[in-house]
């Protein structure tokens, strides 16, 4: 059992680092693409302090956490729950689809 919040944290952590190594050994081995230099992660909707330091220092990959604020004009200040909770939304308005008459 684990003592502290902050043992479970690094155990999801750790499980997701392995997701994304997984994820690079795939893209690197199925893609003629050059190696991934850096790696963006979305805001998550409680904040981690450290979490883009931890997975760098993991995967070796310069990390960083998106800002979706300097992507978009808002009068509100966006804090990172906030880009969170709005993100699929963001997502949602830029798709677009292939629409076949």
């Amino acid at each position: 059992m684990h003592s502290t919040d902050q043992d479970l944290i690094e155990d999801w952590l750790d499980t997701v680092i392995v997701e994304i190594q997984r994820s690079l050994d795939y893209y690197e081995s199925h893609f003629a693409m050059p190696q991934i230099s850096s790696l963006v992660i979305t805001p998550l909707s409680q904040e981690l302090p450290g979490v883009a330091e931890y997975i760098s220092g993991q995967l070796d990959i310069p990390t960083r956490i998106l800002d979706i604020q300097s992507l978009i004009d808002s009068e509100l200040e966006l804090d990172s729950q906030m880009q969170s909770q709005c993100l699929l939304a963001i997502g949602a308005a830029l798709r677009s689809e292939d629409v076949r008459q």
